[in-house]
């Protein structure tokens, strides 16, 4: 009875200590740097394995969309294995605590780094085709707006205690001309006038039709047909301003914005692409007629009559 007593009592001083070892207690790995395994596991299939490092490689290079979310990944590392064309990396839920090792994918436009532990936004300025980029729930104390490409559209700071300083979302707005989402609120007319993108956006559109009455004013001789395609121009041109600062019309995004509203945008780029090509076309046109309006007509030389000696 003694023994059993003593028994319960050592049990209860290691439970008071912390020595003793719980039947449910979850192990906790080791956080580990992104390599080869990783890549393989997610987006080759299982014969895979046998595969020679050749075949290996030769797959990985027609991956263009990267999903390694989940894997207690803390480091970024090894993505130049994988083709420069890759336009989606996924690393959200990790434990990544710096961005690092993406130069190796120019073409990057969408990056997701949700939910890790990230302090700074140091290594995306280079990613000059990066248009989505979300690093909501991390540890970011201050935006630092001029570390980052200014060809974003979409950007996510939410979760952060930088969102907290007031001038964030003023500084963001102001130092990226393309943005139209900013922390899953797209960004007003007024803030945009606020940080001065809007009266900028309207003087360049001045310009190029001050630029274009000037040049019709010029003209000497103008028909219906030129007088129609510089309406085309006039198109073209205020579309290629548009695409400079930014997308015309984007989708309303909600909070949670990950694939439904990367693939939405993608699309109006597309189609932004392709009506930008049929103007210039036009513009191309109108270049051609306006040439040929210019030269004048060779006069018509009559022959000899044959009655002259």
């Amino acid at each position: 009875m003694a023994d059993n007593q003593s028994g319960h009592k050592i049990q209860e001083n290691d439970a008071r200590s912390g020595s003793f070892d719980s039947p449910f207690e979850e192990k906790v790995e080791k956080p580990v740097r992104l390599n080869l395994q990783h890549i393989v596991k997610r987006h080759l299939p299982t014969e895979a394995s046998d595969w020679s490092h050749d075949e290996i490689l030769k797959a990985l290079n027609k991956i263009r969309r990267v999903r390694l979310d989940r894997e207690n990944i803390s480091d970024i590392d090894n993505l130049e294995l994988l083709s420069t064309e890759v336009t989606h990396l996924y690393l959200h839920c990790n434990k990544i605590t710096k961005i690092e090792n993406l130069e190796c994918l120019p073409h990057l436009q969408i990056l997701i780094l949700s939910d890790n532990q990230i302090s700074d936004i140091d290594g995306i300025a280079y990613l000059t085709k990066l248009v989505f980029f979300d690093i909501s729930k991390n540890r970011i104390e201050e935006t630092h707006a001029e570390k980052m490409p200014k060809s974003l559209v979409i950007v996510s700071f939410s979760g952060n205690p930088c969102t907290e300083c007031p001038s964030h979302r003023f500084s963001l707005i102001q130092w990226l001309p393309t943005l139209k989402h900013l922390d899953g609120i797209e960004i007003s007319r007024e803030e945009m006038n606020q940080a001065g993108r809007l009266e900028s956006c309207m003087d360049e559109e001045s310009d190029e039709e001050d630029n274009e009455n000037s040049e019709n004013d010029e003209q000497n001789y103008e028909d219906p047909t030129i007088s129609h395609l510089s309406k085309n121009v006039n198109e073209a041109r205020s579309l290629d301003i548009q695409q400079n600062i930014g997308y015309k019309q984007l989708p309303k995004i909600q909070k949670n914005i990950h694939d439904l509203a990367t693939d939405m945008l993608m699309r109006s780029q597309s189609r932004l692409e392709d009506r930008t090509s049929e103007y210039r076309k036009h513009i191309q046109e109108m270049t051609n007629i306006r040439i040929l309006s210019k030269i004048k007509p060779v006069p018509h030389l009559s022959k000899p009559s044959d009655s002259l000696d």
